[in-house]
């Protein structure tokens, strides 16, 4: 299968990779030294996790962050990837956990129009609607946002005024079922804070 997807996404995250490569090849085929000041500037923009020896032309990675940045990096751009497909495949995969999940309520639930923005760099927020064959459901629209940060909070605003709805999220309200299902989708970042709103 082949996916058309956009570079411009990526091109942060490929500067980046490119910075650390020519960092990386310094230190392992030329034994860490450095020969010619073309990396200088690179190693000025990592400076506290490295020590250069300008009089012995050495260079050494003396902080794990430089470690932690690049695996962090590495995060970052494999999620970016996994949501550009998730958007050229029409958010298949969201509509599907989104469905799961309202198929507690009793009747078939839809989700459509499903549209996702990444509001900063540890913010996504998904839009949709929800419908149902279920009479007693009318149509509804639902803001899912997703953070990632060092816990797991869970925030649910209800102003459906719908009582099946009402009966799902006393239910559901720490959202666990709907929290599993989007750290397997998610599975790069496994500590999401949860808000879902549904008017």
């Amino acid at each position: 299968m082949v996916i058309d997807i956009p570079i411009e996404p990526f091109e942060k995250y490929i500067s980046k990779l490119k910075d650390i490569q020519s960092i990386r090849n310094k230190i392992i085929h030329e034994g860490s030294e450095i020969k010619d000041s073309s990396i200088l500037k690179t190693i000025e923009k990592y400076s506290p996790n490295f020590l250069y020896d300008q009089e012995k032309e050495f260079l050494r990675i003396v902080s794990s962050n430089f470690n932690k940045d690049f695996f962090e990096l590495l995060k970052n751009l494999y999620q970016e990837l996994l949501w550009q497909l998730e958007e050229r495949q029409k958010y298949k995969t969201i509509k599907d956990i989104l469905e799961n999940w309202f198929g507690l309520i009793e009747g078939k639930i839809t989700i459509s129009e499903v549209n996702s923005t990444n509001t900063s760099s540890k913010k996504r927020t998904i839009d949709f609607k929800i419908s149902s064959d279920n009479e007693k459901i009318p149509e509804l629209n639902g803001k899912l946002s997703l953070t990632s940060n060092k816990g797991y909070e869970v925030e649910i605003i209800d102003q459906s005024e719908n009582e099946l709805i009402k009966e799902l999220l006393e239910a559901e309200k720490d959202l666990i079922n709907l929290n599993l299902e989007l750290k397997t989708f998610m599975t790069f970042d496994k500590n999401l804070d949860i808000r879902l709103l549904i008017y």
